[in-house]
């Protein structure tokens, strides 16, 4: 769980098909923390008219569950806010996974995907070094 304060720096991410936006998400500040929930604005970009190709810069804002990250009243579709810490947390972890599958594939170890979310990142990259250290 992050601890949010107004004037921290979040990354916003859309996780529904029609408003992707950026891998990385955008970046964005949080505006109000209380117990629960905080709130976070952010600017994007969108096409003034979908078929058109004029753009205009809008200023978004999301109230979010400072617990889980998740837009308040979505479960599924709705915005998702991460700290930049966790999200250089979930790159490294996916390098590791993918890592650890090479190696764990290399030496004629099965690894099923979605597993690996019951291992920690530590474990996922331990495990890797174990079998990298096993000789012939």
């Amino acid at each position: 769980m992050a601890d949010y304060k107004a004037g921290d720096e979040v990354r916003v991410f859309h996780r529904d098909r029609y408003t992707p936006g950026p891998a990385a998400g955008y970046a964005g500040k949080v505006t109000k923390a209380a117990r629960r929930y905080a709130t976070a604005e952010y600017e994007r970009t969108r096409k003034v008219v979908p078929w058109h190709d004029e753009t205009e810069t809008v200023t978004d804002s999301v109230e979010f569950d400072m617990t889980t990250g998740i837009e308040r009243g979505y479960q599924h579709n709705g915005r998702l806010v991460k700290t930049p810490a966790q999200v250089a947390e979930d790159e490294r972890r996916k390098e590791a996974i993918k890592e650890a599958i090479y190696v764990l594939s290399e030496a004629g170890i099965e690894f099923r995907l979605g597993r690996e979310r019951s291992f920690t990142l530590e474990q996922i990259e331990s495990l890797a070094e174990v079998v990298k250290g096993w000789e012939d």
